[in-house]
């Protein structure tokens, strides 16, 4: 039983870690799409983290000219 259960758990595990790189990978997609939108900028790894987990939250991707790297 104990064999079973623990089965059941790494599937559980695999399949959870699974769809939070799918999530991670679409808001990457999607926020290469609003730095697109802005002309192609870059931004820092911090940025962009933030924007990956206010895109996983569901919250509005927002960011100031000063975050971008090629800002004026």
């Amino acid at each position: 039983m104990a064999i079973i259960i623990s089965t059941i758990h790494r599937w559980i595990t695999r399949v959870l870690e699974t769809w939070t790189a799918v999530r991670v990978h679409r808001a990457e997609r999607a926020i290469a799409r609003f730095l697109d939108l802005l002309g192609g900028s870059s931004i820092d790894p911090e940025v962009k983290e933030r924007l990956v987990a206010d895109y996983l939250a569901n919250k509005p991707l927002s960011i100031h000219a000063s975050q971008l790297s090629g800002h004026r």
